[in-house]
């Protein structure tokens, strides 16, 4: 058998190549420059490009044109330059964000004619959405001042704020009570929970509904708009169905009393009306409790009182 002899074969040494760094978005502007330890790396409309060519200084070549001619230009591969997006700071992207200076701002949004656009990169610095403003994202951060934009918000559950401007129109909705949150305490009555904007649509010919308002202390300051959904505005029926407003506390009303025979008068804890709006705001009322061995606790609970009552009959 023939033996294998050992022959040592020497290779020249690899040559290493140079670390690319990103410079952001190109600009026609800046001088760029490769050497054998450094190149940069740039992004042109969504594609990004690396000099390959070591000892160069120039401006104002178009890597885009460049990488297209064999130039000194090269189209970067995508796995190569992944984290890039991260580092670039003008009109970078994380996920869906755009980045640009202090700003996260989302890809659509608004042009300077107040139509809907995807071209951030005419973003301007000024996220408001005006006529001849540029790019207004429909959702904007500034991070160094923490102030929001959004053109599109959809926000449920509590808001605490302490001044606010609106400029538009200010809706609000109204629920059917068959579809609200409120407890259901028996046949067409009702406990009012955070669905507070109600349209009674369970009234019946002849039956009449009970529509309970809480006294818990976190409605005060809070409204209640109820309709009654069951009756038009103008009918000519004479069967027509009742919506009693009733509270454990007090409800607040016109009710035409003097101050000479206030007094005398019982504490209204309901009214009805039939056909119409009627809106209430909780009132604020500490209540003294006095137990058997004459220990005096205070608690706060909620009163209503009536803002608006448009309807075709009230009954007070």
């Amino acid at each position: 058998m023939k033996k294998l002899s050992a022959e040592k074969v020497l290779y020249p040494a690899a040559k290493r190549g140079p670390m690319m760094f990103p410079m952001g978005t190109w600009d026609k502007d800046i001088n760029y420059t490769s050497t054998d330890l450094l190149t940069p790396i740039v992004e042109e409309d969504g594609q990004y490009y690396y000099m390959n060519v070591e000892g160069v200084s120039l401006a104002g070549t178009d890597p885009k044109l460049s990488a297209g001619n064999n130039g000194i230009w090269s189209i970067a591969d995508k796995f190569k330059v992944i984290f890039t997006d991260v580092l670039f700071s003008a009109f970078a992207k994380l996920g869906a964000a755009i980045f640009d200076d202090n700003y996260m701002f989302s890809q659509y949004g608004l042009d300077a004619n107040d139509k809907d656009s995807k071209d951030y990169t005419s973003f301007d610095g000024d996220p408001t959405a005006h006529i001849g403003n540029g790019f207004a994202p429909n959702f904007c951060i500034n991070f160094l001042t923490g102030e929001i934009w959004a053109q599109k918000a959809h926000i449920s559950g509590e808001i605490n704020a302490e001044t606010g401007n609106f400029h538009g129109a200010l809706i609000t909705s109204l629920k059917n009570l068959s579809e609200c949150d409120a407890i259901k305490n028996g046949v067409l009555d009702y406990t009012l929970r955070n669905d507070l904007n109600i349209i009674d649509d369970v009234s019946k010919s002849g039956s009449n509904c009970i529509i309970r308002l809480p006294t818990d202390e976190k409605y005060v300051g809070r409204h209640v708009f109820i309709q009654d959904g069951c009756i038009p505005a103008f009918t000519r029926s004479t069967i027509n169905p009742t919506t009693y407003i009733v509270t454990d506390s007090y409800i607040f009303a016109d009710y035409g009393y003097s101050s000479s025979d206030m007094m005398d008068k019982q504490v209204k804890k309901q009214i009805g009306f039939t056909s119409g709006i009627v809106e209430l705001v909780g009132m604020k009322h500490t209540d003294t409790i006095v137990d058997s061995n004459n220990n005096k606790t205070t608690q706060i609970i909620t009163y209503w009182a009536v803002l608006a009552m448009n309807t075709l009959i009230k009954d007070l």
